[in-house]
């Protein structure tokens, strides 16, 4: 729904999906039964959600494709 699903069982995928309007959004998965933990944030300080900017994962960057 928000852009921010599971695909195939086994890869993560964050393609956002908002409302220009909106500031951002969090998602909480957990998944594996629990064993995993994932936090999703979602920022659109610019007022553009169809402008990714960065991407940060266990506050590693990484690249946008």
């Amino acid at each position: 729904m928000l852009g921010v699903c599971i695909e195939d069982g086994a890869a993560l995928v964050v393609d956002p999906r908002v409302p220009d309007a909106w500031p951002g959004f969090t998602v909480r998965l957990n998944l594996d039964g629990g064993a995993v933990r994932c936090v999703v944030r979602v920022e659109n300080p610019s007022g553009s959600a169809a402008a990714a900017a960065a991407i940060e994962l266990h506050g590693v960057a990484g690249t946008i494709s």
